[in-house]
């Protein structure tokens, strides 16, 4: 009886925490924001605050291999989604374009079109100019989040230059201020041998 207790136990304990997995791991998928044209400002708005954020991080502070790779972090996925939204403007933007070419040229100043055709002229406009913006607005982060990762790359290089430029002249210090190794030459005078002491030089060590 106790067997088919525990048992119980176990089982239910087994099937449990499915539910709960299954309920974290899609929250994370429903707070992630969607790479589409519908919500092309709400991205452009957050990718320029997280750019500003960085480059004053960039000004105020040394350039190590972790905040580099915090950087990179963030701007890489602003490069890749950029250039998405960037191409997905791109492909909707040629058929508004023909479409709009289709219509012929807008009438003269003074002259008037048939009330359709500019209805539609003026929404195929309207949209032509929000894509174009995206396309911009896209071009734009790709070249900021470019630029950024050059830059802190470039100060972290040099931040490592500097740093090993002083390690390698403070050894050299500590070697010109040490004294004169000393060794022991054994030196033959007459019958008798005597030790006399001289300094370690190149020419005594056969260096």
């Amino acid at each position: 009886m106790r067997m088919l207790r525990l048992l119980l136990v176990l089982m239910t304990l087994a099937v449990l925490p499915a539910p709960l997995f299954a309920q974290t791991t899609a929250e994370p998928a429903a707070q992630a924001t969607a790479v589409n044209l519908d919500n092309a400002e709400t991205l452009f708005a957050r990718w320029e605050k997280d750019a500003q954020a960085l480059e004053e991080r960039l000004q105020s502070e040394s350039i190590t291999a972790e905040n580099l790779s915090e950087f990179r972090t963030v701007l890489d996925p602003q490069r890749v989604n950029a250039r998405v939204l960037a191409e997905r403007a791109r492909t909707q933007l040629a058929p508004l374009v023909a479409q709009l070419e289709s219509l012929g040229p807008p009438p003269e100043e003074g002259a008037s079109e048939d009330a359709a055709i500019a209805v539609e002229r003026g929404d195929l406009n309207k949209r032509i100019a929000s894509l174009r913006a995206v396309v911009s607005k896209a071009d734009l982060t790709f070249t900021r989040a470019d630029r950024l990762i050059a830059s802190a790359t470039g100060a972290g290089l040099s931040a490592r230059a500097v740093a090993a430029s002083a390690s390698s002249a403070q050894q050299s210090t500590r070697r010109r201020a040490a004294p004169p190794m000393l060794v022991w030459l054994e030196v033959q005078q007459g019958p008798a041998a005597c030790v006399a002491q001289a300094p370690l030089t190149a020419a005594s060590t056969g260096r």
